[in-house]
């Protein structure tokens, strides 16, 4: 009797230790994969890749096993109160999964390094480029001589790493620079550290890759931390680039997605410019080159960013509307700004031309 009593004890004890050891590795707003913007992402992916079930899979397997090997090492506390180094030691993990799923670092203009069923579904003959010098990724692939591997650019990095962040708690946040991605770990005091998944390294913020392309003129609407809406945006505008400008082109779906993505985040300037040159350069689409909201996108993008090609956008509007004056004027004043990160120049200084013989010019892209 005594012996069932103990026994029964020692149960119970174990059992109020199980439940309070589960307890401590179970982070407050952890997620199902289900529910984790990656995942939300993926399903976006449909309108080029058809049924990405297979894909989905894999990246949930592969989130799974990153949140279980962070919980095995750290605990909820260990990650809210945490220092710098168990933000490296966190992040370290996520890459070295990324790495034994054959996921390197390359960046191109194939529609596969833009989403992340295309990212997951190609394979393709290993590049030791991608190992970046990392440690991890030169002995893994070393000792394994595989043959092929996946690529990611630094926009799927981040989107990678969110959905895990969001999965196992961890305080992740997206940022863009100009031509660049990368991870913020944000600490309970405000400060942070920055980590770039293309090499799966830390660093001080003012030595990331491209951080040497903030000016006085972008820097307004970079270096903020991305919420959800601004990440679904920002792959609504891949999406729309990828119609508007790569095979097979289709207009209505380019404007369909961009304006979905401005819905999403109105202060993209890039998506916003995009939007305003499809309606300029392709009056069959519709009329709403006429629409009011096409200078307010054009004057938005202008205030977050001083683009020569947004001063080219709107004089081409004003041009549509019958206005030269007011066309040369903005022209004029575009003409001045030394940053011109897309080289449209030559462009706008033809369109210049056409405005002072009053023509529209339409066919010069």
């Amino acid at each position: 009797m005594k012996l069932l009593k103990f026994l029964f004890v020692l149960f119970c004890v174990l059992l109020s230790t199980a439940k309070t050891f589960a307890k401590k590795y179970i982070p407050e707003s952890e997620i199902e994969f289900e529910s984790t913007t990656t995942y939300k992402l993926l399903k976006m992916d449909t309108v080029f890749y058809g049924n990405n079930e297979k894909e989905i899979a894999s990246y949930k397997k592969m989130f799974n096993k990153a949140v279980n090997r962070i919980k095995n090492k750290f605990t909820l506390d260990d990650i809210k109160n945490g220092d710098s180094l168990t933000a490296v030691s966190v992040l370290k993990i996520i890459d070295s999964i990324l790495t034994e799923e054959k996921f390197l670092f390359k960046t191109g203009q194939e529609k596969h390094f833009d989403f992340l069923t295309g990212a997951m579904r190609e394979q393709f003959y290993f590049e030791s480029a991608g190992l970046r010098k990392n440690n991890y990724r030169e002995k893994y692939w070393f000792a394994g001589k595989e043959e092929f591997c996946r690529f990611l650019d630094c926009d799927l990095y981040c989107e990678i790493y969110v959905g895990i962040g969001q999965m196992a708690g961890l305080p992740l946040k997206m940022v863009e620079i100009p031509s660049h991605n990368y991870i913020r770990w944000l600490f309970k005091n405000g400060d942070y550290i920055v980590w770039n998944g293309n090499d799966g390294k830390a660093y001080v913020e003012k030595e990331m890759e491209c951080y040497y392309k903030l000016t006085d003129s972008n820097q307004r609407h970079y270096l903020f931390n991305f919420n959800e809406n601004n990440i679904l945006g920002y792959y609504q505008f891949l999406i729309g680039m990828n119609f508007h400008f790569r095979n097979t082109v289709n207009l209505k779906r380019a404007k369909e997605f961009y304006k979905r993505s401005i819905e999403l985040d109105s202060d993209r300037p890039s998506t916003l410019n995009n939007y305003v040159w499809l309606h300029i350069m392709n009056p069959q689409l519709d009329n709403s080159f006429k629409d009011e909201n096409m200078m307010k996108y054009i004057d938005r993008a202008i205030f977050l960013e001083n683009n020569l090609n947004f001063y080219d956008a709107k004089a081409c509007l004003y041009a549509l509307q019958g206005n030269f004056d007011e066309a040369l004027k903005v022209e004029s004043e575009g003409l001045k700004l030394s940053y011109d990160p897309f080289f449209k120049r030559k462009k706008a200084q033809m369109h210049f031309q056409c405005f002072l013989n009053k023509e529209i010019c339409r066919e010069i892209l």
